[in-house]
């Protein structure tokens, strides 16, 4: 213990259902290269495994979503392009 705060080691606990948000990019990444065909440089809404509006930037795909009746949590919207550099982010850190 730490600071009165237990340190517990092992495995993460798994979960028996995936986050909504997980079934919404594993089908982005699935099939991303079809869809880069279809929707190039888009914003895409999806819900479940279908892409329900698209955008030309995150503002109109948003309110799309709105348009469509989609409530916040119900979907995702994913930059739709031609590598993983859509979805990746690399922060960096300078240390002085």
């Amino acid at each position: 213990m730490q600071g009165g705060i237990p340190i517990i080691w092992g495995e993460m606990p798994t979960f028996a259902a995936k986050k909504m948000e997980d079934i919404e990019f594993q089908y982005f990444i699935d099939n991303q290269r079809l869809l880069f065909r279809e929707y190039p440089n888009k914003y895409l809404v999806i819900q479940g495994t279908r892409v329900v509006t698209v955008g030309t930037d995150w503002w109109e795909a948003y309110t799309n979503a709105q348009k469509e009746g989609l409530l916040p949590g119900e979907y995702i919207i994913q930059l739709c392009g031609p590598d993983e550099k859509c979805y990746t982010v690399v922060l960096n850190q300078v240390g002085f």
